[in-house]
């Protein structure tokens, strides 16, 4: 996915937080905090053998410090090691009103066409001396794909590039060759 292609999602899936009724809850009190986290891919592919990396963005859009911020649980996988991150649980101490905090979790690929789903993580956080219980967006399956098929995608093509040069060499040489002999034999005559 492109990087404007995942900061327009970024933003239709705070608005939808928004809208739905967990960013408006009239539950939460005034003036408080209002964490919304959202769970995103970093990759454009997963590519076997390769890293994944999983990012987690929140965002306080209360007009309150959220404090203690805490994702006990991310998704573990059997296939999929956790190569760097915290495999149990991270925490943020504060997020101030208006700001945003990522924190990224990379996982070691397996074989090709495994697939395994990033669900929703829950965590917590504190609004003044209450505690809020949330839950991240849910990025859904991940399929992992061979390394050939990354390969034929994203590598340089050295031939199509070097017959590409080749053609266009000859457009521009041969019409110059024949202005030079049309032009030496007029000159001679």
């Amino acid at each position: 996915m492109s990087f404007i292609m995942q900061t327009v999602l970024l933003a239709l899936g705070v608005f939808a937080c928004m809208v739905s009724g967990q960013g408006l809850d009239s539950r939460l009190e005034k003036g408080g905090a209002r964490v919304l986290a959202m769970k995103t891919i970093g990759n454009r592919m997963a590519v076997e053998d390769k890293d994944l990396t999983v990012l987690y963005n929140f965002y306080n859009v209360g007009d309150g410090i959220a404090t203690d911020i805490r994702v006990e649980s991310p998704d573990t996988f059997i296939d999929w090691p956790l190569k760097n991150g915290l495999s149990t649980g991270f925490q943020i101490p504060f997020i101030q009103p208006g700001e945003n905090v990522t924190h990224a979790l990379i996982y070691q690929l397996g074989k090709v066409g495994k697939t395994n789903t990033l669900n929703a993580t829950d965590f917590t956080y504190k609004n003044g001396k209450k505690l809020v219980l949330s839950k991240t967006s849910a990025p859904g399956p991940v399929k992992v794909q061979s390394n050939a098929e990354y390969e034929r995608l994203y590598t340089l093509q050295m031939r199509p590039w070097l017959l590409y040069g080749a053609c266009s060499a000859l457009i521009v040489v041969l019409p110059y060759l024949g202005f030079q002999s049309s032009s030496s034999k007029a000159k001679r005559a």
